[in-house]
């Protein structure tokens, strides 16, 4: 399910916006929640900081109290993985000004003609969905990584450590704060380790292992007790 955060200090947009996405979400059968806002406010970033799955933030570029590329670059320091799109009146003139800062957005969008517009962006972010991306920053350098490209994610010596074929990084992040943005076939196999299922060719319960693609494997398998076990403890 898809959570819409919306914020415009025009009532007659902010309802736009909300009639567009419930619109092409029901055409297609989907779910989703949509919060809406007229500022960047308390209430606002409330919602910024809270852990909810497949945010998409749409922002209005200009309201009396904030500019949305600021808001954007505070998301941005929580939050790498959402999508954000941008809507201004003024569209040519802003996007250079977002092309300028250090914002990863999805897009931005006119107002002019801005039911059609936004459907079309919106459909653009469904049809790329199915090739998540997951932008990681470790230092200075912003990473980004295609979600079906993970074996597993596990937590060793106070680092969370990503898998794929071509490398691991290693981030300083929970497991938890990751598991909230991953798709479902991310499944715990340890309280320690997440692994993509989807990835995932055979295992052993003697071994304690998973063997994924590549005869890549991790050792946290985790097992639940047998009723024996669970008497004998």
């Amino acid at each position: 399910m898809y959570n819409f955060i919306v914020v415009d200090d025009n009532k007659y947009f902010l309802d736009l916006i909300d009639k567009t996405i419930k619109k092409l979400f029901q055409n297609k059968g989907l779910e989703c929640k949509i919060y809406l806002f007229n500022d960047y406010d308390e209430k606002f970033y409330k919602m910024v900081y809270t852990y909810i799955e497949n945010k998409v933030y749409i922002l209005d570029i200009e309201t009396p109290s904030e500019n949305g590329i600021n808001a954007a670059i505070r998301i941005r320091d929580n939050d790498l993985v959402s999508n954000i799109i941008f809507e201004s009146a003024y569209e040519d003139e802003y996007v250079r000004q977002i092309l300028k800062s250090d914002v990863k957005y999805f897009s931005s969008c006119s107002k002019n003609d801005l039911e059609k517009n936004l459907t079309i962006k919106l459909e653009k972010m469904l049809r790329q969905s199915r090739n998540k991306i997951l932008r990681i920053r470790i230092d200075d350098k912003l990473y980004q990584i295609i979600e079906n490209d993970i074996f597993y994610i596990k937590y060793e010596n106070r680092k969370t450590i990503i898998k794929t074929k071509e490398c691991e990084l290693k981030i300083n992040k929970h497991l938890k704060e990751i598991h909230y943005f991953l798709s479902h076939n991310f499944v715990y196999s340890h309280k320690s380790c997440i692994v993509n299922m989807l990835k995932v060719v055979d295992y052993s319960l003697i071994a304690k292992e998973i063997i994924f693609e590549n005869n890549i494997k991790t050792c946290l398998l985790y097992t639940s007790p047998s009723p024996r076990d669970r008497q004998k403890s």
